[in-house]
């Protein structure tokens, strides 16, 4: 037996021995070491040196031994890094998906609309005439995508995903005399729409869900009543000639199995609606139910749905076409709101020319020489760098900062790699050349420049210079967070240094002057963990039930009032002790969360720091740009993205209180009684 076993133990290593290895995270940063694409990247948060190396479509981020891999990332991360690096608010947006289901069950075969075949027809006659059209008429339409389900026994996805068209339209319009067959079941149709919408967890992107029926769930026909009785199933007596249809009886109380399975379809289809909006983001998902059916049908369920979200509304059309007209016109103007609401409506968009992918000055450079006296640049039309300046929390206003050592100018990419709502970016470098002819020398980090994306925006000179100040005022409260937290640098929060350059050059200015926003450029893989509207990014890790009933730490909100509608309420920040936390279950995903939480209950409820968004390693934590600012005075203080109380709510609405709250005994219910 010991002989067999030993024989069976060298057959065993033999064998696996024939099988490849797995290459390892280590064998890989070696090869992209040794084969890859060498670049100096930015430092890391405590000024450390640091590598990138490019192979093989990963970018390797390492220490300055080049041995100690700190994140990796694909190259195509970067197309997104570079597109989303730039936004405000609930500008990580890039565009809106309307999801259109429309009841097919055989009710809507019935010919009593006025005008109409049948309410089929009428449904679709309205579509392509008051929803598309206007889409297609608009300038934003091609933003919207649109797809549409058809709901009867089961639900049949017609087409999804598409752009509005003249073709999508006719396509409406053709399905006007198609034959409706069956039953409603809202609870299949519901799993369908979520099974179609999973890519969306990966994106930003508004969704707008609109469901029309004309009665009431037809689901409770096939389910069991809680003894094991299907109670809506009929029984058939008699002849063929002469029958009786009678529902199964349940023998231990059949009138009220029935009226407890129809409830049962009702939860559950109001549970799914809340689940879309866990998964997609409550603020970010929008849904309409519409009733088209005679006034005696009974739409408590469509009702009930559409409670269920924040963003929710139930309307009540009868069969009148007039109404329902009105509802798909409804609809389209929520779009156009739903795309614009960043703060760019209604603004002149500049026309501006795309780089090559990731190429970076491809277009060429616009090139600056440092010049604090601009007198002869400006007089003969030249370009000149008179200022570099950052916001003092010290002083509450723009103080002069030192340019690198040896620069003598800074370049400005001609093309842009990304936009938002309100700004293109472009990249931005010191370089020490005193001539454009020659070859860039850059100095220090890599960087980019942010610049307003409206023409309206362009001569505003403080446009650009709140975006800075926000900026530093969220960091001065990041400070204040880490230093409370007192925990592992994966949960720590920063925000990226801003700073203001003033240039000059005819012909891009009104009077030749006028600024750029410039911050390191952030390596990594860009997300976005929560926006200005209520959002939160779906991948967060679970939260505990009960949470937010987290204890008060009075040392946590023990900073006077201050009366003035300034900046001070982050004078007294040092004040707040450190907490060291045991770490339990506490994730990386809890920080951002935890932080705009914490900012509302540290400024007494006067302003919310959210839309948090950059990129984040172990080793650095979470490294931010762009954040919004709610105040509670509702004057836009911190700019058109600032939505004040209402924007403060909307955070309240969405936010679970999870571990991390509550070891900083941060209470959901106090911060929702200041709202």
């Amino acid at each position: 037996m010991e002989a067999l076993l030993n024989a069976l133990a060298r057959t065993s290593l033999t064998a696996s021995s024939t099988v490849p290895r797995l290459r390892s995270t280590r064998d890989e940063l070696q090869d992209a070491v040794k084969f890859g694409k060498k670049e100096r990247a930015n430092p890391g948060r405590d000024g450390s040196s640091r590598f990138k190396f490019t192979h093989k479509g990963v970018i390797y981020l390492t220490d300055a031994t080049a041995k100690r891999l700190i994140a990796s990332w694909p190259m195509r991360g970067l197309d997104t890094l570079e597109k989303a690096q730039m936004s405000s608010g609930a500008e990580g947006f890039t565009g809106s998906h309307t999801i259109l289901i429309v009841d097919a069950s055989g009710s809507m075969r019935k010919d009593d609309v006025p005008g109409y075949s049948s309410r089929t027809d009428a449904v679709y006659d309205c579509l392509a005439k008051d929803f598309l059209a206007p889409q297609i008429a608009s300038p934003l339409g091609g933003d919207n995508l649109v797809s549409l389900l058809e709901m009867s026994d089961e639900t049949e996805v017609i087409f999804k995903r598409s752009a509005v068209s003249k073709q999508m339209k006719e396509n409406f319009q053709q399905r006007r005399f198609t034959r409706a067959r069956s039953h409603g079941n809202y609870v299949t149709m519901l799993d369908a729409v979520t099974e179609l919408l999973m890519p969306e967890t990966k994106t930003e992107r508004q969704l707008l869900i609109m469901f029309l029926s004309d009665g009431a769930p037809s689901d409770h026909t096939e389910r069991e009543c809680t003894h094991g009785v299907q109670v809506w199933q009929p029984i058939i007596r008699g002849s063929r000639q002469k029958y009786q249809q009678q529902l199964n009886n349940c023998p231990y109380g059949s009138n009220n199995c029935r009226y407890q399975v129809r409830e049962s379809v009702k939860r559950d289809c109001v549970q799914k609606v809340i689940r879309l909006g866990d998964l997609f983001g409550r603020d970010w998902t929008t849904i309409v139910t519409a009733a088209f059916g005679p006034p005696s049908e009974n739409f408590d369920t469509l009702q009930q749905m559409a409670k269920a979200l924040p963003k929710g509304s139930f309307h009540k059309l009868g069969l009148s076409p007039g109404l329902l007209s009105t509802a798909f016109s409804s609809l389209s103007s929520s779009l156009t709101s739903l795309r614009t609401e960043g703060g760019g409506a209604g603004l002149t968009e500049r026309t501006v020319v795309q780089e090559d992918p990731g190429q970076v000055g491809t277009g060429g450079w616009d090139f600056y020489t440092i010049s604090p006296d601009d007198a002869t640049q400006h007089a003969n039309g030249g370009r000149a760098c008179l200022a570099k300046e950052r916001w003092s929390m010290d002083v509450k206003g723009f103080v002069a900062a030192p340019y690198g050592p040896g620069v003598a100018a800074v370049v400005h990419s001609r093309r842009t790699f990304g936009s938002g709502a309100e700004r293109y970016v472009y990249h931005f470098y010191e370089v020490s050349n005193d001539s454009p002819q020659t070859v860039m020398k850059f100095v220090g980090n890599q960087l980019t420049a942010k610049d307003p994306k409206h023409q309206e925006n362009v001569n505003d000179p403080k446009f650009l210079r709140n975006f800075c100040r926000v900026q530093a005022k969220a960091q001065a409260l990041a400070v204040n967070f880490n230093r409370r937290v007192q925990g592992k640098s994966a949960w720590q929060i920063s925000f990226v240094e801003c700073y203001i350059y003033t240039l000059t050059e005819w012909g891009v200015w009104e009077d030749g002057t006028g600024s750029v926003l410039v911050e390191p450029f952030l390596e990594g893989r860009f997300v976005k963990w929560n926006s200005n509207a209520g959002y939160v990014k779906p991948s967060q890790a679970p939260r505990q039930a009960g949470a937010g009933a987290a204890r008060n730490d009075i040392g946590l909100f023990g900073i006077g009032e201050d009366e003035e509608e300034d900046d001070s309420d982050t004078d007294s920040l040092d004040s707040v002790a450190p907490f060291r936390m045991p770490e339990g279950n506490i994730e990386p995903d809890h920080a951002p969360q935890a932080f705009s939480h914490f900012t509302h209950s540290i400024t007494d409820g006067k302003d919310l720091v959210c839309d948090l968004q950059g990129v984040w390693n172990e080793t650095d934590g979470f490294m931010l740009t762009d954040p919004v600012i709610h105040h509670a005075s509702g004057k836009g203080k911190n700019g058109r993205t600032d939505r004040g109380k209402e924007g403060i709510k909307k955070f309240f609405e969405t936010h679970k209180c999870n571990p991390l709250c509550k070891r900083l005994g941060l209470n959901i219910f106090a911060e929702s009684m200041r709202v």
